[in-house]
């Protein structure tokens, strides 16, 4: 078993999350605020095994992506934002930084 860290960053605004990963909800919350000075509004740890999909969806602002997140026994790095009324992502081998 390999650990996704998943990270909501920029853009969140009170906003309904919620995340699946291969058709589970493994996260679901209410009022999900960014505090802008550090572009962090919240993040969570999954167990993934092998390659997942990853849906992210805001659904009072009709708002969805998934992302193909591959395997990495290392584990993996999902950064979501909200920009410009479109959820994007990065995906990195390394921790993000905070302020």
């Amino acid at each position: 078993m390999a650990n996704l860290h998943v990270a909501l960053q920029d853009g969140f605004d009170g906003d309904t999350v919620v995340v699946r990963v291969d058709g589970r909800t493994v996260y679901r919350r209410v009022g999900v605020r960014t505090l802008t000075q550090i572009s962090r509004a919240d993040a969570f740890d999954v167990e993934i095994d092998g390659p997942v999909s990853v849906e992210i969806s805001l659904p009072d602002r009709a708002l969805s992506t998934v992302v193909s997140v591959p395997e990495r026994p290392e584990g993996a790095y999902l950064g979501v934002s909200v920009l410009h009324d479109a959820l994007v992502h990065r995906l990195s081998a390394e921790p993000f930084g905070y302020a």
